[in-house]
């Protein structure tokens, strides 16, 4: 119970000076009315106020003792989880009665996906991959990683070098302990003992209880001696009074009523329990004119403050060969799993011992985040947030940590990887007078979150493969048209991109453009074969862009190195796609499709079952007149690499080999399409898995794709990688043991070249009115220009404007000519 203190007299009678404000130098200062709005009343202090009865002090006192209810270990419960949040969640979960296991899993995850900030997300495309993606992130613990230096627009539209923060360096977090039901101590609040807004009762110095004076019977003798402020007097003679009153109690049970009264119940049986006794009818008189808080009351009992948990607990390595990666993190294989539960695999246990602090703070943790949450009017949520929230503020739960590194560490070991199996043995709460309760993992399984939870939720925390010392994997994008073994670090004014490619399939062709967005030529099959359907075969012939001149057969060349080696080496496989198609061709003359696929129409088949599957509707975030044929894709270049910050500089890393896995297709958000590694072009590693690779819908099964959607990388290795991406989505980087990132191009180099793309369609002959280029054409709703692209003659190439046809007859002014010729389609300038 709070009381609040006044100030006393009025303003101006020696009192202390109130606020006041000015009007200006030199001017008199005059007192700011609104500074005390309620007057003389204005609070100055506050006085919290609570007392304890009957306490037991040489042999006297504690009747009431027999009150205090003890600690049934039975109760007890423990989750282990990496993280609190996590951790609290699934405690809380399996204390909700008369669940199933799969409705006990959905509560678990719906309030870890609220502690973690994601359950907006779990309702989107991806929201459980959303959710397991936060448990991953937050199962890690970051160090800063360094600065580096790059030029940045400022504000003001100025390039200046800027230092920026390096990608942090990880490592696995130790295990959370939650313990719940061990009644643990409130001395520092959370009880939930408030009134409904969840705050304590105050009253200001003037309304305090003076019944007291009403009744000669109850005015203990109180000397004023000073030993007891002025202040305080008054409520001193108020707890003398509930003193006096309470002794007429005989024993806890009398005492009962009035406990059960303060701590909010109303029911009618209870009110009928205290009308029956006289002493119980004043009682709840006083402490009613009292506005008094239920923590202001208590009868003494032995005090149960936790302070540390004594926990054994065993510890089991495992092989790396155990785990297979999937598709966030490793998982346990099958049959090792099943060696394990049917107790064939041979494990070692190694048994350790930990005394920990606890803390309690947790539950107000968590409830924090349900609040935030329900308080956004943004989110839609569920009925129940804000009691919810209120429970959690003062739940009965105790947190500490495992120091699992240490012990690992402990145990000698050496290996920069580490995997294992984790079950506790024995743990004793004890608190600060050294009494203990013991939970006993036989009789009562401890829960298991989801980070370090078994495919049939065992009582074995999983120590999936972590590094035991900080760790990052670099996913750098360097000068896209750099050709060096070292290339230079991509940044502001240097862009990782080496071409753009646009697929076009109404003439079975891929359009290339150069970084910059101009238009360089297109790799087409050289003869399409409508009875095909869905495919195409044969060789391919590259074709400059209308307007470039170049010599007949010429190979593609772009100025870069990278584009041109890609290029060039789909022409050499389309070579040999020619040579099986000629022996298909005299096999299956009269089954077309038995004939082999071509190279070109793999990949662009490749790509576009990949694009249907994590982006089916595209998302570009601005119209582009390349968004009339199909969606720009970027050849981008990028340097793959794992390192280590160890702590111990005697460990070794030398031979560690890292699977980093490129691209995500279980996201409807990923971007990566493919890539080629250490600028080998003969070789295309999709991000297609094989089972859809080889679905007999798809029956993608040409020599130049591979469905390798991981990269081993050495620590201290550097990779190259020529990605195939699509401009506006990010790159997502998995690793399993370390957080997955997301790698994106900057707006300086994709937001001007992607609008500079300009597609062409290749038509004719056409019949062409020699002065007036007249045809249909769409109505886009962003400004476009159409134009028509000839070569009038041997020297000359022409770019005539279309005019839109009007339905109207027109007669042509002079001779009509017939053209071969290309539609231009791209953005009108503004």
């Amino acid at each position: 119970m709070a009381v609040a203190k006044d100030k006393g007299g009025e303003p101006g009678k020696g009192d202390a000076p109130g606020p006041v404000k000015g009007e200006g130098k030199g001017q008199q200062m005059i007192r700011n009315p609104d500074a005390d709005p309620i007057g003389q009343h204005w609070p100055r202090q506050s006085l919290f106020v609570g007392q304890n009865y009957s306490v037991e002090w040489n042999g006297g006192g504690g009747k009431f003792a027999a009150h205090q209810e003890a600690v049934n270990e039975a109760d007890v419960d423990v989750a282990m989880g990496r993280n609190p949040i996590e951790s609290f969640a699934t405690v809380l979960a399996g204390e909700i009665p008369n669940l199933s296991g799969s409705e006990r899993k959905q509560a678990e995850e719906l309030l870890t996906a609220f502690g973690l900030g994601v359950y907006s997300e779990t309702s989107q495309p991806n929201g459980d991959v959303a959710l397991e993606t936060a448990v991953h992130r937050e199962s890690f613990e970051s160090l800063q990683g360094g600065t580096f230096t790059d030029k940045r627009k400022n504000s003001d539209g100025i390039v200046s070098e800027q230092d920026f923060a390096a990608p942090n360096f990880y490592e696995s977090r130790d295990i959370s302990l939650m313990i719940t039901n061990t009644h643990r101590s409130t001395r520092h609040g959370e009880d939930g003992l408030h009134n409904t807004d969840g705050l304590l009762h105050c009253r200001i110095t003037e309304t305090a209880f003076e019944n007291y004076r009403e009744n000669q019977h109850l005015q203990p003798s109180m000397p004023n001696h000073g030993g007891i402020p002025p202040e305080c007097f008054s409520i001193a003679l108020e707890v003398s009074c509930f003193a006096w009153l309470f002794d007429r109690f005989v024993s806890a049970d009398d005492f009962e009523p009035i406990i059960r009264f303060t701590r909010g119940e109303s029911s009618d049986h209870l009110q009928a329990q205290i009308d029956s006794n006289l002493t119980l009818q004043a009682t709840q008189t006083f402490l009613m004119n009292c506005l008094r808080s239920p923590v202001a009351l208590n009868v003494w009992s032995q005090a149960w403050v936790p302070l540390f948990a004594d926990c054994t607990y065993e510890l089991a390595n495992l092989s790396l060969a155990d785990f297979e990666f999937r598709d966030l993190d490793y998982e346990l294989k099958e049959e090792v799993w099943n060696s394990i539960r049917g107790g064939t695999y041979d494990l070692s246990w190694a048994s350790l011992r930990q005394v920990l602090p606890l803390f309690a703070k947790a539950g107000s943790v968590l409830s924090r985040q349900v609040n935030s949450y329900q308080l956004n009017e943004t989110n839609e949520a569920p009925l129940g947030m804000e009691e919810l929230a209120i429970q959690l503020q003062g739940y009965d739960v105790l947190s500490t940590v495992l120091d699992v590194k240490d012990a690992i560490e402990s145990l000698g070991f050496d290996d920069l990887m580490h995997c294992g199996l984790v079950r506790l043995k024995r743990l004793l709460i004890v608190d600060a007078f050294g009494n203990h309760i013991e939970f006993d993992p036989e009789q009562n399984l401890p829960q298991v979150a989801m980070s370090l939870e078994s495919s049939d939720d065992s009582e074995f925390a999983i120590l999936r493969p972590r590094s035991i010392e900080p760790m990052r994997v670099l996913l750098n994008l360097v000068d896209g048209a750099d050709e060096t073994a070292q290339p230079g670090r991509a940044g502001y004014d240097v862009s990782p991109v080496s071409a753009f490619l646009l697929p076009d399939h109404i003439e079975w062709a891929m359009e290339v453009f150069s970084s910059e967005g101009v238009a360089a030529g297109q790799l087409r099959v050289a003869q399409r074969d409508i009875r095909l359907g869905g495919f195409q075969t044969g060789r391919l012939l590259w074709d400059p862009a209308p307007g470039v001149e170049t010599e007949l057969g010429a190979s593609p060349d772009l100025g870069n190195a990278h584009a041109n080696g890609m290029l060039s080496e789909l022409i050499n496989f389309s070579l040999q796609d020619e040579v099986r198609l000629q022996e298909a061709k005299r096999a299956y003359p009269e089954t077309p499709m038995d004939w082999p696929e071509g190279v070109l129409s793999s990949l662009m088949r490749a790509i576009d079952t990949t694009l249907w599957n994590t982006d089916p509707l595209g998302k570009s975030p601005e119209d582009l007149p390349t968004l009339f044929s199909g969606r720009p894709l970027a050849v981008v270049r990028a340097e793959l690499s794992v390192e280590v910050n160890p702590n111990d500089p005697g460990r070794s890393t030398e031979g560690t080999v890292v699977e980093v896995k490129l691209g995500d297709m279980e996201r409807l958000v990923d971007g990566l399409l493919g890539y080629y590694i250490d600028n080998d072009y003969t070789r295309f590693y999709s991000v297609l898995t094989d089972h859809v690779l080889n679905d007999p819908d798809n029956n993608l099964k040409h020599s130049y794709l591979r469905t390798d959607s991981t990269v081993d990388v050495r620590i201290g290795q550097r990779r190259q990688l020529t990605l195939i991406m699509d401009p506006q989505s990010d790159v997502h980087v998995t690793t399993g043991i370390l957080p997955q990132k997301e790698i994106g191009l900057m707006r300086e180099h994709k937001q001007q070249q992607l609008a500079q793309i300009a597609p062409t369609y290749r038509a004719g002959p056409m019949l062409v009115d020699p002065t007036t280029v007249r045809m249909p054409v769409p109505d886009l709703i962003l400004p476009t220009e159409w134009t028509w692209l000839t070569k009038k003659d041997s020297s000359e190439w022409g770019e005539d404007s279309i005019v839109p046809e009007d339905g109207k007859p027109h007669l042509p002014s002079g001779r009509i000519a017939a053209w071969n010729g290309w539609l231009k389609l791209q953005r009108k300038d503004d």
